[in-house]
């Protein structure tokens, strides 16, 4: 989910380097747990150091699952990136097929982390315009790219060929949400994590 890296959540710890902070101030990390937000997410507690409470065992058993998982080597980044990159090429290898055969595609999502993925995978001169669900964005226009935000009933009125789902970590509500466009012929473009078109 590397589109959710963008300027409010520039900086990210793994539980090690974390572990290793809180060291420095005199505080231990005593207990972390997992949860979903933001392709998932750790909680930490911690206390000042030699604390009344015991530093819990999933301390260390999430330190060796970095360790297992190598991310704590360089290496992991690169073939990370080298991947992003993989895909960007073949989405725009796609989408430029699309556009030589004179169909149009238009974006599903107008918010940050799909101004990350629109800018990264250099997508604003294949999208004729975006769509959104949140009334608050309705007439506005993409940073940079200045694709118009309509609602997303324009995708059953204006009936486009393809719409790239920049929101793809919401998918299933947003294809069960547009079932008309599909049953009437539209495609949907899921990009990430594999690409796949939809109809």
């Amino acid at each position: 989910m590397f589109d959710y890296i963008y300027h409010e959540h520039f900086s990210y710890f793994t539980v090690k380097v974390l572990k290793q902070l809180l060291e420095k101030c005199e505080l231990e990390l005593i207990h972390i747990s997992s949860h979903a937000p933001k392709g998932g997410s750790i909680r930490v507690i911690a206390q000042h150091k030699g604390g009344d409470r015991d530093v819990d065992k999933n301390v260390e058993s999430f330190i060796k699952k970095e360790e297992i998982t190598k991310m704590h080597d360089m290496e992991t980044y690169i073939r990370f990136a080298k991947d992003i990159n993989s895909l960007k090429n073949e989405l725009v290898e796609l989408l430029k097929k699309i556009k030589s055969s004179g169909k149009n595609i238009v974006g599903y999502g107008a918010t940050h982390n799909t101004t990350t993925l629109l800018y990264h995978f250099e997508l604003g001169e294949y999208l004729d315009f975006l769509v959104d669900d949140n009334p608050a964005k309705y007439g506005l226009y993409s940073p940079g790219h200045h694709l118009r935000v309509y609602p997303s009933e324009k995708l059953n009125e204006d009936k486009p060929d393809y719409v790239l789902v920049l929101g793809w970590q919401h998918q299933d509500t947003i294809i069960n949400r547009n079932k008309r466009f599909l049953e009437e012929g539209g495609k949907f473009i899921i990009p990430l994590p594999e690409l796949k078109v939809l109809g």
